[in-house]
């Protein structure tokens, strides 16, 4: 889940979008919607950004959660707040009401607009495609994860292709 677009553009905003990555290939916007408590958005997350190479209030949150353990959530955002040098107030937003209207509309922005579903989480929008995962069980690092990337484009960018899975295997690796 991400807020939604006509919520102001600021360093540390828990939104992900993917801007000029490329490989020999045209710029590709990517609009990532995700779920925090999500292992699997987070592998996927840390691989978007792999191929991006930056950092935000997502990654700062989710290290903590998924790398480092952490379930104490008001101390998890009090420390990613402190890393990104954005103000402690901002904090009470994880438990003010008056934004749970704003993130179920972003929630619902996730879904496919075609099909009026929802394909679940990670949800990705690829060139105008929605799609669920990719569904990672490690994150890919460097010429991998812009290979993966460049895969998943070519597979996204074929009409006729929807879905690909198989049995998963293995533990989850959030490093």
């Amino acid at each position: 889940m991400i807020p939604p677009r006509d919520w102001p553009a600021r360093p540390g905003h828990p939104s992900t979008s993917v801007t000029g990555v490329t490989t020999q290939q045209p710029t590709t916007a990517v609009d990532f919607w995700f779920d925090p408590a999500c292992p699997f958005a987070w592998i996927t997350s840390r691989w978007i950004l792999e191929v991006e190479r930056h950092r935000d209030l997502y990654t700062a949150l989710g290290t903590r959660i998924h790398r480092d353990g952490a379930d104490d959530f008001d101390a998890v955002v009090a420390e990613a707040l402190a890393e990104l040098g954005l103000p402690a107030d901002l904090a009470k937003a994880a438990h003010d009401p008056a934004y749970d209207e704003a993130v179920r509309r972003s929630h619902e922005a996730g879904r496919d607009p075609a099909a009026g579903g929802y394909v679940g989480t990670p949800t990705l929008h690829v060139d105008g495609a929605v799609w669920f995962g990719p569904v990672l069980n490690a994150i890919p690092r460097g010429e991998e994860a812009v290979r993966l990337f460049d895969a998943f484009r070519t597979l996204a960018g074929h009409s006729g292709f929807f879905e690909l899975k198989r049995a998963r295997t293995g533990g989850l690796d959030h490093t």
